[in-house]
């Protein structure tokens, strides 16, 4: 996966991009409240979840992980996290999608009853930590589940559309995940899901957004979130 399929168009490509949805915008306070749910509204998401814990329960300190790869995970053992999320989780490379992610989980769940502890903020970027420093750290912020968002693919395809007898293509992002929300005591998945992310010309910032979006609603129905 090339890192340059990440980069992002620029601001106005994103504006002007995204169809008719955007042409609604009208002002500047319109804007900044309502221009991260316009581009969430360019993306469409499908989402498949499977409850397997045996024991239901709210967790009220979630710490967000994102990594790239063929993952599946049925516990985070030492072999699992040097195989899959040491030097990776807190990685220089994909840096911008992981606080985009941790931001829109923080916009998305975090409230009085549920707090996003980012991992941008207490882990040193690009320093690989060891398997019981990693749980040592998450534990002095008491954090009770680990939602991992794994990035299994990423591919853009062709569209084209007309505005005023003008015939416009695009490359249209698009993205697979797999997610997981881990207990801590047992480090095994107590919900699995995975989700395919079709983007709308406007970057890649709408597909996590909408991801981010369908994961949420997903476990405060399912009970693993506190109800806002």
């Amino acid at each position: 996966m090339e890192k340059a399929d990440f980069k992002s168009l620029t601001f106005w490509n994103q504006l002007f991009n995204c169809k008719s949805r955007l042409a609604l915008v009208k002002s500047s306070w319109f804007l900044i409240l309502f221009f991260p749910l316009l581009l969430g509204s360019c993306a469409v998401a499908n989402l498949s979840s499977e409850v397997v814990a045996e024991q239901q329960q709210s967790y009220q300190r979630l710490f967000p992980v994102f990594v790239s790869g063929k993952l599946d995970l049925s516990e985070i053992n030492e072999e699992v996290y040097d195989a899959h999320f040491k030097g990776k989780f807190n990685s220089f490379r994909d840096a911008d999608l992981r606080l985009q992610i941790e931001e829109d989980m923080v916009r998305n769940i975090g409230d009085r009853q549920t707090i996003v502890v980012q991992g941008s903020k207490i882990f040193e970027q690009n320093s690989p930590v060891a398997y019981h420093d990693f749980l040592k750290r998450l534990d002095r912020y008491e954090v009770d589940g680990i939602l991992v968002v794994n990035l299994d693919d990423y591919w853009r395809s062709s569209s084209a559309y007309s505005d005023d007898d003008l015939v416009i293509h695009d490359e249209d992002p698009n993205a697979k995940f797999y997610c997981y929300l881990v207990d801590r005591n047992t480090l095994k998945p107590v919900w699995m899901a995975r989700s395919e992310v079709n983007g709308i010309a406007g970057g890649d910032g709408p597909l996590f957004f909408r991801l981010t979006r369908k994961v949420t609603k997903d476990l405060r129905e399912k009970g693993f979130l506190a109800s806002k």
